[in-house]
């Protein structure tokens, strides 16, 4: 029994860490404006250093993830060069009309390299396309890849609790055992 319990431990714990994976944009929907000469294809993918930086105040880029997405949190991983500088971030089902989930954010300092750095935004609607509005001509903001992590379902809280109670339960019944010997 006690091993039942510990191989299904086992196997939702290892379920639980293959669903926590990110996913990454997965092309350029549309891109308007300009760079510093850097193709905006470059923000796809997971973080490299490659980065889009995007000089002109108003300019627009429009990442699709290819598949619809549930709530859940993007990590927008940026480099700032020194100058920060800020962009709006907006999510849409259709690419047609985008709902703001960052009216401003700013471009982040870190390491260069892994870890590498990156701010988080809360998504609480379906979304299938990110799209980055430049507030700044000068300096730009700095884009090098964009995630997003699916939250848990309430599911997977509740099979946690089960399993939990379970573990318990056997522990007090197996103490039980003992002290009646």
């Amino acid at each position: 029994m006690k091993r039942v319990l510990i191989a299904c431990c086992v196997v939702l714990l290892a379920a639980e860490e293959a669903s926590a994976g990110m996913i990454f944009a997965a092309s350029v929907h549309s891109f308007s404006g300009s760079s510093t000469g850097d193709d905006p294809t470059l923000s796809l993918g997971a973080p490299d250093l490659r980065i889009i930086q995007m000089v002109d105040g108003g300019g627009t880029l429009v990442l699709d993830f290819g598949m619809m997405l549930s709530a859940g949190t993007l990590s927008i991983f940026t480099y700032d060069d020194l100058f920060p500088a800020s962009a709006r971030v907006e999510v849409s089902a259709d690419a047609d009309i985008f709902t703001v989930v960052a009216p401003i954010l700013w471009d982040t300092n870190g390491p260069i390299g892994p870890p590498f750095p990156h701010v988080d935004v809360a998504v609480g609607m379906p979304f299938r396309y990110v799209r980055f509005y430049s507030l700044e001509s000068d300096p730009g903001f700095d884009i090098d890849a964009v995630g997003f992590s699916a939250l848990p379902e309430p599911s997977t809280f509740s099979t946690c609790d089960l399993g939990a109670i379970a573990t318990t339960a056997v522990g007090l019944r197996r103490r039980r055992r003992a002290a009646a010997r």
